[in-house]
């Protein structure tokens, strides 16, 4: 799979598809060569890892001798060889002879300052292959011959910095990870990375209330020991505490976004632009202005093969996996209709109380404001309607619907109730209902009618089943899961972790913003009461959170205002403009 530019790919109502679904363990392909920029310049030598000590800090990259002919950087993605030479592998960058591994590498002493001339990037990830090496020198011979290749301008200042380090290298295969977002969704995140296979370690945290890191804190610390590290001035209260938690992490390190879901393409972007992998949380955005800048810092990973992960959790439940692997093999004959429910009692509201600003007093209520959380339609929909793509093989082309707020009376934005209709390429449908209103109905998953059977799957079905017929009757089923119990949650951190280990493809952007989008889709359908294309959603440039990006104080007035009385703007089908 390659990442395609959103404003390339056509979305006629002609029925012609978006592109097609991927398999979530696919990932694109790295780009083979990348020029790299010159460094003139040598900022500083620090932070040498303890695995590899034989580095050069210039700039924020970071360089590695190699067996090979190579300098290694340090940044994900970035294997730096002489020119010509583009086929060096991280993955042999033990020393196995030191001094001819030393004898091969870019001559630092005749580039001086100038060392990144003449080379080339190539997209691997040599930080997580040599946390797997030991590059230690063992003997003085072994010395003198590094220290003479570096003779002379920054190779001298290189060699005289760590020469002392060398002979007690040793090897550190410890995942260091940020929080930013220390909810209850957050900290579990936090949880199950800090419970993956292999050595991880929590060094920071942020979120804009003070109380909540602390909260979080206290409960990994005490369920995990050790492995949380985070001293008071590493936890960041604010809205810039993301980036100052990300500036704890070294490049290859782990950053998990779990905010509400209007600040994630910002922090996003802030964390491919340190190098650093990557856990967000749905939803990925609230608009298609936020989709389309997921879109690009995810084709920006690919570029610097930082792994990405979604939280999209389902498509990593194997129960599920393996029932939509069935229906793709025909196991209900040809998919004719999918349907995605989201059915229950209200969603949580808390009043604001006295002293707690108006910015503040929505954040802690973020699944009631669309300028938030997208809606009710986006937010609580989004796994089911992901499904529901996923076992269509495709996204929709067009969404027509209706909604509104009947029942609900407290001071928010939400629908209380939606009825979507998506159409896909070849002119079947998937119906998405969501309601959350006391004493009515309730169901949480999806229904698939295919041509000789049906399903019922998803979020909200922890034992999916495969039927023949249209009936779900027990005589009826002709599969069911029958394999170890799996947790989802952990199995999706589980997966990312060991990409990064073991540096393999993993980057579940654009599927996942696809699946946002489609969200966005039902609710401008829903809340316009209109015929909206996917063409028309992916290029709207209505911004439901404009100036988000520049909020610096919970005292900051938020993008949306209640009125005199109290109440908020609340969408009108036939009047409200969603493009």
């Amino acid at each position: 799979m390659s990442y395609r530019y959103w404003q390339s790919i056509p979305f006629p109502l002609k029925l012609q598809a978006p592109p097609p679904i991927t398999n979530p363990a696919e990932s694109s392909a790295i780009s083979p060569c990348l020029h790299a920029a010159r460094s003139e310049k040598i900022l500083n030598v620090a932070n040498v890892p303890k695995e590899c000590p034989l580095s050069l800090t210039l700039g924020d990259l970071r360089f590695f001798p190699s067996t090979e002919g190579a300098l290694y950087s340090r940044r994900p993605c970035q294997v730096l060889c002489p020119r010509g030479n583009h086929r060096s592998s991280p993955a042999s960058a033990h020393l196995r002879d030191k001094t001819e591994g030393f004898s091969h590498a870019i001559p630092l002493a005749t580039h001086g300052d100038s060392v990144m001339k003449n080379t080339c990037v190539r997209g691997r990830n040599p930080a997580t292959s040599l946390r797997r090496s030991s590059c230690k020198m063992d003997n003085a011979e072994d010395r003198r011959a590094f220290l003479r290749l570096c003779a002379g301008g920054a190779g001298a200042l290189w060699a005289q910095s760590i020469v002392a380090r060398m002979a007690h290298a040793a090897e550190d295969n410890t995942i260091r990870v940020a929080l930013v977002g220390c909810g209850g969704r957050g900290t579990g995140a936090a949880a199950n990375a800090l419970s993956t296979p292999g050595p991880t370690r929590l060094v920071a945290m942020a979120d804009v209330f003070p109380e909540r890191i602390d909260s979080s804190h206290a409960q990994l610390e005490k369920q995990f020991g050790d492995k949380v590290q985070v001293p008071q001035e590493h936890r960041f209260a604010g809205f810039d505490g993301y980036r100052k938690a990300m500036e704890i992490l070294q490049p290859g390190d782990v950053v998990l976004l779990a905010t509400p879901p209007a600040f994630r393409p910002l922090h996003l972007e802030y964390a491919v632009k340190r190098g650093l992998h990557v856990f967000m949380e749905k939803s990925f955005a609230v608009d298609a202005p936020g989709v389309r800048r997921v879109l690009s810092a995810g084709m920006e990973a690919e570029a610097k093969n930082l792994k990405i992960a979604s939280g999209l959790m389902s498509r990593h439940y194997l129960p599920l996996e393996q029932a939509v692997d069935q229906i793709h093999h025909g196991a209900i004959g040809k998919v004719i209709t999918c349907w995605a429910y989201r059915m229950h009692g209200p969603v949580g509201f808390r009043p604001k109380t006295p002293g707690l600003s108006e910015l503040a007093h929505q954040i802690r209520n973020y699944s009631c404001f669309t300028w938030l959380n997208g809606s009710f339609m986006l937010d609580w929909l989004i796994h089911n309607l992901d499904v529901c793509c996923w076992v269509k093989g495709a996204w929709p082309v067009a969404a027509q619907g209706q909604g509104g707020r009947q029942v609900r009376d407290v001071p928010d934005q939400l629908f209380d109730h939606y009825a979507v209709e998506f159409l896909f390429p070849d002119g079947t449908k998937l119906f998405a209902q969501g309601r959350h209103q006391a004493n009515t109905w309730g169901f949480f998953g999806c229904v698939i009618h295919g041509s000789t059977g049906s399903a019922v799957l998803g979020e909200g079905i922890p034992d999916p089943r495969l039927y023949s017929g249209h009936e779900q009757r027990a005589e009826a089923q002709i599969w069911r899961y029958q394999g170890p119990p799996c947790n989802q949650y952990q199995r999706e951190m589980d997966l990312l972790f060991e990409a990064i280990r073991e540096d393999k493809p993993y980057n579940e952007t654009e599927r996942s913003a696809y699946a946002c989008l489609v969200g966005i889709l039902g609710r401008m359908a829903a809340e316009s009461g209109k015929m909206i294309t996917w063409e028309e959603a992916m290029n709207s440039q209505l911004q439901l959170a404009p100036g988000v990006d520049q909020l610096t104080s919970l005292d900051d007035p938020p993008p949306v205002m209640p009125d005199d009385q109290g109440n908020y703007p609340i969408a009108k089908p036939g009047f409200t403009e969603v493009l």
